[in-house]
């Protein structure tokens, strides 16, 4: 039992939630597709944070593909706090300077109230990588 508890722990993130153990199956290709259907469709905008008129940092997360993407690559960050180290929501072939990537890498990120996104449930450290690969590979559209 300890061994099981100690897998777990070593393979995922916590981040005050429930953690995967990293599994091919579990993780996210690095390619837009991959990541609006599995974090943004199903993590942010079905918890009703990033959905609508009136979404968390003025991104709605529940629009389609395309207006999700036109919101993420190169759009202004809409955290004041944040500007000024992530001026991008998501700046092609940095994913150091993308604020989309910050607020999930990082436990305390820049602007967040609420600690690491998603909140209550981390990302596997694989999906983690596969954003950072997206938007370092240039953050393109196309698969």
């Amino acid at each position: 039992m300890v061994f099981g508890v100690l897998f777990f722990t070593a393979c995922g993130t916590d981040n005050g939630g429930p953690v995967l153990p990293i599994d091919e199956d579990n993780c996210l290709q690095a390619n837009f597709t991959s990541i609006h259907q599995l974090i943004s469709s199903q993590r942010c905008a079905s918890s009703g944070c990033h959905t609508g008129d009136n979404a968390a940092g003025q991104l709605d997360l529940s629009a389609g593909e395309a207006d999700v993407y036109a919101q993420l690559v190169n759009s202004p960050t809409a955290d004041s706090e944040a500007v000024s180290d992530f001026p991008m929501r998501v700046t092609p072939n940095n994913a150091d300077r993308s604020y989309f990537f910050h607020i999930m890498a990082e436990d305390n990120p820049t602007g967040s109230s609420l600690g690491r996104m998603p909140p209550g449930g981390a990302l596997l450290d694989c999906d983690i990588e596969a954003i950072s690969t997206w938007i370092n590979d240039g953050a393109t559209q196309a698969p």
